[in-house]
């Protein structure tokens, strides 16, 4: 058995099964390096030309000033979304008149339609004060990973007040902060809004598919390579980069290997090790240790996945996203990887530092996805119908909020935007893809308009050995499990 182990590889034949196959009948004699896989590569694959356009310039921070307050971001959303949320009113043959523009003249005598901000109150939402407990001490408090308690409320708010919300069919666990939407009721005695019916957005119009090629290409999803991760097996992502580089498999394999024309990375190119859940007190200097040591593992870290991403950019276009644990800002959205971690990579044209969230088309087809940190904040404010599907549907439930992170900037951490809220989705992407899942999860949905999204939870390669490559004319999924056991 070679080191390399086997790889599950998508047979023409059968697209739906994942087939094993033995490395040793594709590889003779040992593994060969970086530079020299490249190489072989380069002569070997010829890949398909597409149009690509890099859409991502709104997740750019305009600038580094954090002086702005949160309200231009709530207030613009509610602009671009309250004009979407008056037509849906009224698509549904309701009264025009019956919508009250303020809140404050809401009154008890009929139902009307109101729109406006959800605001969640949660009992069990730390308090960031909880977080500082000494200047010469530091106390890492542990932060539940459930705030939603019986005891939450929901309110409706606007730029002229804000209202309590109840009814019977209202759960405040479906919902959450930072959401527009129209909601039909009256003011109940007790000074609630009572809620008959709410009204979201829903999914925005698709963009006509302009410019596809009749020739067969294949995107490739990639997420939570952990470089770095000491737990690892050093030739997982070596044996990813030949087999995306056409030095694995047989001539049919190399054929259909020869038709993916990009690789994205979503998020967690590097590992980090999870804090732990208990309290810990630490001493300045005891952390200025662990930070050195820390800032060595990253150096050694980015050299190798400096040279890893050299090999793969040398023969395929590679976008590379920030997740939670590369070097990059904290605060959503994510600036893309500073080129000075990748001085040899980046010489290659075909490599894309780009933002999280990452927005791109291909061949007419609109590509939108990011790293997770809107789910995983969600997860914490919300339950889903389905645990085990979880992932698809929060990405069909914000592609109907309009809106990829509503938790920002309240309990998800963002940067103020002045000018606008980049989070608004105002327009139908074709593939809405999100990274950093615990499993490969995947949907076609189809909206009352004729839109048709491909949702992708894109599965951690560092703990499932999965990536995914998506066929750009029929938007099928395939996931590719690469077993080096």
């Amino acid at each position: 058995m070679s080191a390399y182990g086997s790889v599950s590889a998508y047979d023409p034949e059968r697209p739906s099964e994942a087939l094993s196959a033995n490395a040793d009948d594709w590889m003779r004699g040992p593994p060969i390096s970086l530079e020299e896989t490249s190489a072989v590569a380069l002569q070997t694959l010829d890949r398909p030309l597409v149009e690509v356009e890099l859409r991502g310039g709104r997740f750019f921070m305009e600038s580094k000033h954090l002086g702005h307050q949160y309200y231009h971001m709530y207030l613009y959303r509610a602009k671009a979304l309250r004009p979407v949320i008056k037509q849906r009113i009224l698509d549904l043959k309701s009264d025009f008149s019956l919508i009250q523009e303020r809140i404050l003249n809401l009154t008890s005598h009929t139902d009307v339609y109101v729109i406006g901000t959800i605001v969640k109150n949660m009992a069990h939402r730390p308090s960031v004060l909880d977080e500082y407990k000494a200047t010469n001490m530091i106390l890492q408090v542990s932060i539940k990973q459930n705030f939603i308690s019986n005891d939450d409320q929901l309110f409706l708010e606007d730029e002229t007040g804000r209202v309590k919300l109840s009814g019977c069919t209202l759960s405040s666990s479906d919902f959450l902060t930072g959401l527009v939407v129209g909601v039909f009721g009256k003011i109940a005695a007790d000074g609630s809004f009572e809620v008959k019916r709410i009204v979201v957005p829903g999914m925005p119009l698709q963009p006509p598919v302009s410019g596809l090629t009749s020739c067969r290409s294949f995107v490739a999803f990639l997420s939570d390579l952990g470089f770095g991760d000491p737990n690892s097996n050093p030739l997982r992502n070596q044996v990813l980069a030949d087999y995306l580089n056409g030095h694995l498999g047989s001539a049919q394999e190399l054929k259909f290997l020869s038709k993916i024309v990009r690789a994205i990375l979503v998020g967690n190119v590097t590992y980090r090790e999870e804090e732990k859940a208990d309290v810990q007190v630490a001493s300045k200097s005891c952390l200025k240790k662990t930070a050195q040591t820390e800032k060595l593992h990253l150096q050694t870290t980015l050299a190798e996945l400096d040279e890893w991403l050299f090999a793969l950019s040398s023969t395929l276009d590679v976008d590379v996203m920030p997740g939670p644990n590369d070097p990059s800002n904290y605060s959503f959205p994510q600036r893309p990887l500073h080129p000075c971690f990748f001085p040899t990579a980046t010489k290659n044209p075909t490599l894309h530092l780009v933002t999280n969230p990452h927005e791109v088309t291909i061949d007419g087809l609109s590509l939108l996805g990011h790293s997770g940190q809107p789910f995983e904040d969600a997860l914490r404010c919300m339950l889903f119908r389905d645990a085990e599907a979880a992932e698809a549907e929060f990405l069909q439930k914000t592609l109907e909020w309009r809106h990829m992170a509503p938790t920002a900037p309240d309990t998800l951490s963002s940067f103020p935007f002045a000018s606008g809220d980049p989070f608004v989705i105002d327009r139908c992407p074709h593939v809405y893809f999100m990274g950093c899942c615990n499993k490969f999860q995947t949907k076609l949905l189809r909206g009352a308009e004729g839109q048709r999204v491909r949702l992708l939870a894109v599965p951690s390669f560092r703990v499932t050995k999965t990536i995914v490559l998506m066929d750009l004319g029929t938007l099928e999924c395939y996931p590719i499990r690469l077993d080096i056991s």
